[in-house]
């Protein structure tokens, strides 16, 4: 059998971690977000966030802030107050939660430390640490201005994934970080990892289609191109029974086969080897000739001194200069062999010039 449609893709190698990854990151938010929303406060390195209003607090353990002024703006952030309400959860109804109260810190100029707030029409009022008890006035240089900054739970996380904050919550770090080989890290969280075997259970669910399927055929048709200098193949190869292509043929083991919405055709490398051919390939020192027989007595020559081969043949085409620029010797050396090799770590042929 020289071809065969199929419903299913394995992927391996590269591929397979290509789409492993951003997967890990989604799977990942998730279980990220489901621990945030199951803590009043989140730590990380630049104070304190609270899921639950989508607030960010300032952290008065780590950053000295003023008791005779309000702030305007934190981190290039603009500043909120919040409201009574919120104010009387965070430090009263749930103080033993609070981490300023329940590390004992001293706050404001004195034992009697209140923390402000801002209600309706721009009056200030505070909420004492010891009592819970709420106060209006003006004489406030007691009051520990700590900005509090709006921000929404998606944008907050966008953050923590890209590596512009980090998480520093005890709690929330000693259920995720990676304990074994197990362990995938989800992009660039460096606290969390998610089980690499869940990912992949969840990947062989996922079905390819629309612009996945094609991202996916795409990679296929350009895969000689990466690989050897190739021109593209055209679309039909992997929809045309009578074509098909080597890249889909399933001869590798493990990876995870992956549902495809439309079938492909995959071809059989097998059955494109002349097994009473024969090749010929001439090492000079400035050019490499290939000549081959395909079953007949006829010598022909095969042009490998360009990648475009539905292109009017030259006589240049047919040597090849006998030289190799390495580009990036390391990767190749880590790639040499395997089906993630690509033409911009080396250069061959007349590219060199």
């Amino acid at each position: 059998m020289d071809t065969q449609t199929i419903d299913k893709f394995r992927l391996t190698g590269a591929r397979l971690e290509k789409a492993v990854i951003p997967l890990a990151e989604l799977m990942a938010a998730d279980i990220l977000q489901k621990e945030f929303d199951s803590h009043l406060w989140v730590k990380f390195d630049q104070g304190y966030y609270v899921p639950k209003y989508e607030l960010i607090v300032g952290d008065p353990e780590k950053e000295s802030f003023p008791t005779s002024s309000w702030h305007t703006q934190w981190k290039g952030f603009e500043t909120n107050g919040i409201s009574e309400m919120i104010a009387t959860e965070l430090y009263d109804n749930n103080k033993e939660l609070c981490p300023f109260i329940k590390n004992s810190m001293t706050l404001g100029n004195n034992s009697s430390a209140y923390i402000g707030y801002y209600i309706s029409y721009g009056t200030v009022s505070y909420i004492h640490i010891d009592s819970g008890r709420k106060s209006s006035y003006s004489g406030d240089t007691n009051v520990l201005k700590i900005p509090y900054v709006t921000m929404g739970k998606k944008e907050f996380m966008e953050r923590i994934f890209n590596g512009k904050w980090q998480l520093e919550d005890p709690e929330i770090l000693a259920k995720f970080k990676p304990a074994d080989g197990d362990k995938i890290i989800a992009g660039r969280i460096k606290e969390l990892g998610v089980p690499r075997s869940e990912v992949e259970k969840f990947l062989a669910k996922t079905s390819y289609g629309g612009e996945k399927l094609d991202a996916l055929i795409e990679d296929v048709l350009t895969a000689d191109e990466h690989r050897a200098g190739i021109e593209r193949y055209d679309r039909k190869c992997v929809e045309d029974v009578n074509l098909g292509h080597w890249e889909l043929w399933d001869n590798e083991n493990g990876g995870v086969e992956v549902p495809l919405e439309k079938k492909l055709v995959a071809r059989n490398p097998l059955a494109d080897i002349r097994r009473d051919g024969l090749v010929g390939i001439d090492f000079g020192t400035k050019s490499t000739i290939v000549s081959f027989q395909d079953g007949s007595d006829a010598i022909k020559l095969h042009r490998v001194g360009m990648g475009q081969l539905s292109k009017k043949v030259r006589a240049s085409d047919y040597e090849n200069p006998t030289v190799i620029e390495f580009i990036d010797i390391m990767s190749f050396m880590k790639d040499y062999g395997s089906p993630v090799l690509k033409t911009s770590q080396y250069l061959t042929r007349h590219t060199t010039a």
